[in-house]
């Protein structure tokens, strides 16, 4: 079959998060992947993890991977713009920005997020739409990368360039959202220093809750760390948490200042939540608001374009195993009115209670929508699909928003919606029938993203700008009355006023012990695993067991998994196949024959004399594999998670 020739790059004329602009022509010799995609996709975002793994995995080979910002919202296609969500996103590849979709008009793509892998000839290999697994792409680009060595294209080395754009450095980077709680402490989600502020009503720092460094722990305030966090809510003395990029909910307990993760595993969901499930044993996709109702945690996954719940304790917070289940949604993505099981949405971003309704601001379709809680009824406030926006104001039928994601009631009981992409707030009477904007602003005073609002006792709007990385205060009548001065606390490493003790650290994470077989050949092999509870300690009933498999040595010349999981009884036995490439790759020594393999190994173990007591548990291995032998792999090895303390 003749291949087909990918199409140049242009005339797009603005490239970022590089010194110049990019040709393929000049890339001959590389594999290069490009990404089409649009900063306000949750798929897109998806699949951003998986491009920095895949530029970690194949950091020394030609590969150079480009993202096309194709916008779908009018609000996403000025450049400023696509260079917040670059910084915002932590994008290190550069980006071509696909004025008017020519580029994708060119490669007849038809939904975000779609990747296409070109060859080094300048061909295109393959060209697959949706969110991307990191072992198939990967198997993708090692075949084609043998093909181009076989026909002699490939490059002797990578691609240079470097990154241009960085987040802010100020007290706030990109803030997500914001709660307040009953004695007027407000919550602000630093998302871009990966972080939580708890702040007096002058904005006076008052706790901080993550390290700022991007990760996954929970323990201390100072040692728990996030990833992106978004949605909070106060209920009593607990603040709980979106950890979004984490896909996981957290618990702040803030006498005891300690974080605790209550439902997710830390990976992404492949599929929409279905029915009851343990929660730390539940992919999630995405959690990215949360609200407290009676003894329920409402959680809008934006990922699954989902509302899920999770069983509270009537005294607040979680007793025993947590459970999390469906509550609206099936899954799909779009705006569709039925029973809450029945019901569609596109992206929920963020929820509040309105008596007997739980209403959602539902992003990707623009809408305000509204669930009885009684019935399980879905009914549309404002919006109409999934390409219908616009920033109009009058009666609710033909008002329009543009990719709204923050939502707060007002003491009368109207709403103000944080219409993001329209750089507003905006007010909803559902009593009179009518929308209008409350506020815009101009110059210093304009909004840029708006991500949230909050209103005070006062009756004061706390707006957080996120693109202007600061929480900005407008009166009710619309006035702008400045900005909340937020102390300059430095991100890299948190602490609190209190300075409270450490009362639980995360789990061990035993770096340094190795798993050691005999020299390994070509071809496909096999390592059965086998993760024991230690003694004392028994699995938690219906708690899946994950691992997680990272080739940190030759990754070019080992193939394995990126993650697997089982739940177990006594012992969960994991099969992995592994194949093994001996003969090196141009682009590596011809003596270098270690490969390692990283395996992370989690799970939830339960003490045996107190069915209550569980806790998180986490190993690290290092499998090292000489790559001088003649028979493919053939491993059986125990593994032993570690409790907490």
């Amino acid at each position: 079959m003749p291949r087909i020739r990918a199409p140049e790059l242009a005339p797009a004329v603005t490239w970022l998060n590089c010194v110049r602009p990019l040709e393929l022509r000049s890339l001959r010799g590389q594999v290069v992947v490009l990404d089409f995609w649009t900063h306000g996709c949750i798929n897109c975002i998806h699949t951003l993890p998986v491009l920095r793994a895949l530029e970690q995995r194949f950091a020394r080979a030609p590969l150079v991977i480009i993202g096309v910002h194709s916008a779908k919202f009018t609000g996403e296609t000025p450049v400023e713009r696509i260079k917040d969500a670059i910084a915002r996103l932590q994008i290190d590849h550069p980006v071509v920005v696909d004025d008017h979709q020519q580029i994708w008009s060119r490669y007849a793509i038809r939904s975000w997020p779609t990747l296409v892998v070109v060859r080094p000839d300048g061909t295109i290999a393959s060209t697959s739409p949706g969110e991307p697994q990191l072992d198939v792409l990967s198997m993708e680009l090692t075949r084609v990368f043998r093909q181009a060595r076989a026909d002699g294209t490939l490059a002797e080395r990578p691609f240079d360039f470097h990154a241009t754009l960085k987040p802010s450095t100020g007290a706030l980077c990109f803030p997500g959202k914001a709660a307040l709680s009953g004695d007027g402490q407000l919550a602000i989600a630093d998302s871009g220093h990966n972080r939580i502020l708890i702040c007096a009503a002058d904005g006076t720092v008052q706790a901080c809750i993550g390290s700022g460094e991007r990760g996954r722990a929970d323990g201390s305030f100072e040692d728990a760390s996030f990833d992106n966090p978004q949605g909070l809510a106060w209920d009593r003395g607990t603040l709980w948490i979106c950890d979004t990029q984490n896909h996981r909910i957290c618990q702040a307990d803030l006498e005891r200042e300690e974080v605790t993760t209550i439902a997710g595993t830390g990976a992404l969901g492949r599929a929409p939540l279905t029915g009851v499930s343990p929660a730390l044993a539940t992919e999630l996709r995405s959690p990215w608001d949360l609200t407290v109702i009676d003894t329920r945690l409402y959680v809008a996954l934006a990922g699954s374009h989902q509302v899920a719940i999770v069983e509270l304790h009537p005294d607040g917070g979680i007793t025993g195993p947590p459970v999390i289940q469906s509550f609206a949604g099936t899954g799909s993505e779009a705006l569709h009115d039925d029973r809450a099981e029945n019901a569609t949405f596109a992206q929920p971003s963020s929820i509040e209670r309105d008596g007997s309704t739980l209403v959602v601001v539902d992003a990707e379709s623009s809408s305000v929508r509204c669930i009885d809680l009684d019935t399980g009824a879905t009914s549309t406030l404002v919006g109409q699909g999934l390409f219908e926006y616009g920033d109009a104001d009058g009666a609710l039928g033909a008002a329009r928003f543009q990719h709204p994601l923050g939502l707060a009631r007002t003491p009368d009981g109207a709403f103000l919606i944080a219409d993001t992409y329209n750089d507003s707030v905006r007010h909803v009477d559902p009593l009179q029938g009518v929308v209008r904007t409350l506020y815009r602003g101009e110059g210093e005073r304009a909004l840029r993203e708006p991500g949230d609002v909050v209103i005070t006792p006062g009756g004061d709007v706390l707006v957080v700008d996120t693109g202007n990385h600061r929480i900005a205060r407008i009166g009710r009548d619309g006035s702008w009355k400045g900005e909340l001065a937020i102390e300059d606390t430095t991100p890299r490493r948190a602490r609190t006023s209190s300075g409270g003790r450490l009362l639980k650290p995360p789990p061990p994470v035993r770096d340094v012990i190795p798993l050691l077989c005999e020299p390994v050949g070509s071809g496909r092999g096999e390592l059965r695993l086998h993760v024991l509870a230690p003694t004392g300690w028994r699995f938690q009933q219906g708690a899946a067991v994950q691992l997680r498999f990272e080739v940190t040595r030759l990754p070019a010349r080992v193939e394995i998994a990126e993650q697997r999981s089982k739940t177990p009884d006594d012992d969960a036995m994991l099969s992995v196949p592994i194949t093994v490439i001996t003969r090196p790759p141009e682009d590596e020594g011809d003596d270098d024959t270690r490969a390692e393999v990283r395996i992370d190994v989690e799970g939830v173990l339960c003490s045996i004399e107190n069915e209550n007591a569980c806790v998180p548990a986490h190993s690290r291995y290092r499998l090292e594999l000489s790559l001088a032998g003649t028979a493919p792999c053939d491993l059986d090895v125990k593994l032993s998670l570690t409790p907490s303390k």
